[in-house]
């Protein structure tokens, strides 16, 4: 059933999917669309926002229909993702002042959350090992291949050798971004999580 459903219904379906941000895509698309045709049925009647409006609290608050929606599934919001927070500071400026170990320690607590989905999970761990740490190291091996100078009668002009290999220019840029996009990804998937818990 695809009626357009008032502006407050829409809002409250909204709501309803921020609060299932734990579960996978799929399944949170499904409790929607299902509580999207339930509205839809239930509002066909109703000539004015005071009618949606019992409707909808007929119907329960968004954040009760959240939480009811994940018992259902097994599955429980940690309300205050500690772990979570220090796994995002290790993979980033942990894998600098803690090389290596930093960032093994905060892919590891990465792993171990239930609050990120798989592939997060992987994107983090693939998108560039070593986290910043790991660009610092592969900026000394750059920068170990020297330099090539072209010198004339008033002035010498060099280069870093790695800069003429565009293969090499393109795998450092992806170097340097990617723990910033993996960090991003984290922090945005923790920033939907805090937003179910604390609607």
């Amino acid at each position: 059933m695809n009626a357009t459903l008032p502006a407050i219904a829409t809002e409250y379906l909204r709501t309803v999917e921020r609060g299932l941000a734990p579960l996978p895509r799929g399944r949170r698309d499904e409790v929607v669309a299902d509580l999207r045709e339930h509205l839809a049925a239930s509002l066909e009647g109703a000539a004015t926002e005071a009618d949606v409006r019992d409707v909808l609290d007929r119907l329960g608050a968004p954040r009760e229909v959240a939480r009811a929606a994940l018992a259902e599934a097994g599955v429980v919001a940690q309300p205050k993702p500690v772990m979570e927070w220090w796994a995002v500071f290790l993979v980033s400026a942990g894998s600098v002042l803690l090389p290596v170990l930093g960032w093994l320690a905060g892919i590891s607590m990465v792993w171990s959350s239930r609050i990120w989905q798989r592939r997060l999970k992987v994107a983090a761990t693939l998108m560039f090992p070593l986290g910043f740490g790991g660009v610092f190291v592969l900026w000394r091996l750059y920068d170990g291949l020297g330099e090539d100078c072209v010198y004339s009668p008033h002035m010498g002009v060099c280069t870093a050798r790695w800069v003429s290999n565009p293969a090499l220019v393109a795998f450092f840029v992806y170097g340097v971004l990617s723990p910033f996009v993996s960090t991003l990804l984290l922090i945005r998937a923790l920033s939907r999580h805090r937003e179910a818990t604390a609607l």
